[in-house]
């Protein structure tokens, strides 16, 4: 098997998996975190987003989860919170693909809570969505406006993570540049909302995801293969009725 295909598999076992919060550095004391990922790919984009509630503001959220005072949090306690929070961050983003605008819809909302106990401190909730490449072509624009305020805004940071055969053009947030494939910002609460461009080119050893999740893009070369051969016989066709046109006004 090449070594594309494996590398692609890899990729897509490593990305089915949510993130977890032993991932990601250390929490704040006193401020919320948002860590951001975005992989681009030939026919996709993954989009994993992270909201790191620090230890402070962790202890006054889990406090008034716990609606039955056993100083425990269930399953039940934190669903409809983590909803609402995966739902008002979703409401706060506004996603452009190759100039289209792509609805976010969040495929994983998990909380990681860590310890279940009402003064457990930091804790993480990770949401991730997919969106598919409306254009055919291989060279993808990607514009994401975050408008969600950290309350207390802690640091924010995005990274770009590397794909097969991809090469990223650009990466910029407002004029801000990534850097190494990162970008980042202290104590502002939505500096997303200056808005997120991304440029990327898949080369010719760039390959769709193994699944169903988007439609497949055609191979290098698909587009021109039908058109060479109609180009051709075309001229032909045209040249053989120059000749039968010759042919007929010819003196007999």
């Amino acid at each position: 098997m090449r070594p594309w295909p494996l590398a692609l598999a890899a990729l897509a076992a490593g990305l089915a998996a949510p993130a977890l919060v032993s991932a990601h550095p250390a929490p704040s004391a006193d401020a919320n975190n948002r860590y951001v990922k975005i992989t681009p790919m030939l026919d996709r984009v993954r989009l994993a987003y992270t909201i790191y509630i620090g230890e402070e503001p962790g202890n006054v959220v889990r406090a008034a989860l716990d609606r039955d005072g056993d100083w425990a949090l269930s399953e039940a306690e934190t669903a409809t919170w983590t909803q609402t929070l995966a739902e008002t961050v979703r409401g706060a983003l506004a996603l452009r693909l190759d100039g289209e605008d792509v609805p976010v819809t969040w495929s994983q909302v998990v909380p990681g809570l860590g310890s279940a106990r009402v003064d457990g401190g930091a804790f993480a909730v990770d949401l991730v969505a997919w969106a598919c490449t409306p254009g055919a072509g291989r060279r993808h624009e990607l514009d994401l406006v975050d408008r969600h305020a950290l309350v207390p805004p802690g640091e924010t940071e995005v990274r770009i993570e590397e794909s097969p055969d991809i090469r990223l053009d650009v990466a910029r947030v407002g004029e801000t540049p990534f850097v190494d494939r990162m970008v980042q910002f202290q104590r502002e609460s939505a500096p997303l909302s200056r808005g997120l461009h991304l440029v990327w080119q898949a080369g010719p050893r760039a390959e769709a995801m193994p699944d169903d999740r988007c439609p497949r893009p055609p191979a290098p070369g698909t587009a021109r293969g039908w058109l060479v051969p109609v180009v051709v016989g075309g001229v032909g066709l045209a040249v053989l009725a120059l000749l039968a046109r010759r042919w007929r006004r010819r003196p007999r």
